[in-house]
């Protein structure tokens, strides 16, 4: 047997196991016999040649191999789930479900916009945004989970398409209280106590190879994945952040937090992100052209502090 053999139904069975974290409440879930579940994905793991579920005690989990499959799977079940709504549309009409990643500095600010927009252009297009770092979001387009990334990346990377938008500067979020305020120059921040994103992380790395540039050694008494952890401890005067002002959240003012520029600047270029593979005469595509537009009219209205437009 082989992978031509793999059907639909197989890989649906196997979505739902993984999901679940056990072939009984996967049974459930699909409503049909749990034997029945089993057995498909058994003749899914014998058409591939591998095998795809690990049994412990409490479940199953995807093997490495499996995950793989299952990032696939999730890819090719939700193009399958697409095809209703593209017959029913009118001839070269723009419609289905698009997904997109945005990393969380530009969403708050940009989805609202883009949404409002989409409704506008293309009435037969549903949206699904996911927020996450530029890392997962890279992750998510090359496993093609989501359609369309909008990330903070410099270096082209293979397999997908890329389009540098706008560049963006980092800030160092400080504690109000802090003294002296106004710029802020790179050797100053290696002397402060920082609080920086978990690694593995875009911004972060920008941090620590500004950093490293310069042969200065920060002191970072904190990392963390949490944005409201990270305000927490600014606010709280235990350290000073850097991060795109994107991040911060609308409506924070200098009563809790000081925003000050570095010099020299630290920047990221923002860019939206595409598997190659992806087919040009699609709604995806026209999304991402309205992705583009919106936010390059966002960056041109002054609406994100710090951004500044690439030059085509």
């Amino acid at each position: 047997m082989t992978a031509d053999a793999t059907s639909l139904r197989q890989l649906r069975y196997f979505v739902a196991a993984v999901d679940s974290g056990s072939i009984s409440q996967a049974a459930i879930a699909l409503s049909i016999a749990q034997p029945a579940v089993g057995q498909q994905i058994a003749e899914l793991e014998a058409n591939l040649g591998v095998s795809l579920l690990a049994r412990t005690a409490r479940g199953v989990r995807a093997t490495e191999i499996g995950a793989i499959v299952y990032a696939q799977a999730q890819a090719v079940l939700r193009q399958v789930g697409q095809l209703p709504s593209l017959a029913r549309a009118a001839p070269r009409a723009v419609a289905g479900t698009v997904s997109l990643g945005l990393i969380s500095s530009l969403a708050a600010r940009l989805t609202v916009p883009l949404v409002a927009a989409c409704r506008e252009r293309f009435p037969q297009v549903r949206l699904r945004i996911t927020e996450g770092t530029s890392v997962t979001i890279r992750e998510f387009v090359n496993t093609m989970r989501v359609d369309i990334g909008l990330v903070f990346e410099s270096a082209p990377a293979p397999g997908v398409v890329r389009r540098a938008l706008f560049e963006q500067s980092l800030f160092a979020l400080a504690p109000a209280k802090a003294r002296p305020s106004g710029a802020v120059s790179l050797a100053e921040l290696a002397r402060t106590p920082l609080v920086l994103p978990s690694a593995p992380n875009t911004i972060r790395g920008a941090i620590d190879r500004a950093f490293m540039a310069r042969g200065l050694e920060p002191r970072i008494v904190a990392e963390t994945s949490s944005l409201s952890g990270l305000f927490g401890t600014v606010s709280a005067g235990l350290g000073t952040a850097i991060l795109p002002m994107g991040e911060v959240p609308v409506g924070i003012d200098g009563t809790a937090i000081q925003i000050r520029p570095i010099r020299p600047q630290v920047r990221l270029t923002a860019s939206t992100i595409l598997s190659a593979l992806t087919p040009p005469e699609t709604a995806a595509h026209a999304v991402h052209e309205l992705l583009c537009a919106t936010a390059v009219a966002c960056v041109s209205s002054g609406a994100w502090r710090g951004a500044t437009l690439v030059e085509s």
